[in-house]
């Protein structure tokens, strides 16, 4: 359960565009892995720490998300996002926590591994 709160500070930080708040969300060793499989727009490298992951964060929910509805759903047994628009599922993202911190942010743009979504 705290690590479901923590994806909904997560969305909460995005959506006031809280570069504070979402600095302390991440863990110091915090990573985000995108996969846009060549199809679609989607950071090309392994992002880590707090600082370049807030960037990013914060730059797509401004660019994407904003206009994106999200719901919680587990993602292989842990908490994640499901992000959809008029034309269907265009994400899905998987969060690793301790509680506390997020460790790890996944996300998935590949329209090929979203099909059945």
């Amino acid at each position: 359960e705290a690590s479901r709160a923590l994806v909904e500070r997560f969305v909460q930080a995005m959506r006031t565009q809280d570069h504070a708040a979402l600095l302390a969300l991440f863990a110091k060793d915090a990573q985000w892995t995108a996969d846009g499989g060549g199809k679609v727009r989607a950071a090309a490298k392994l992002l880590h720490g707090p600082r370049a992951i807030a960037r990013l964060a914060a730059s797509v929910w401004r660019l994407y998300l904003s206009h994106q509805t999200m719901e919680a759903v587990d993602v292989n047994g842990g908490p994640g996002l499901l992000l959809r628009d008029a034309g269907g599922v265009r994400a899905v993202m998987a969060f690793e926590t301790d509680g506390v911190h997020i460790h790890a942010v996944y996300s998935v743009l590949n329209p090929d591994k979203l099909r059945g979504l």
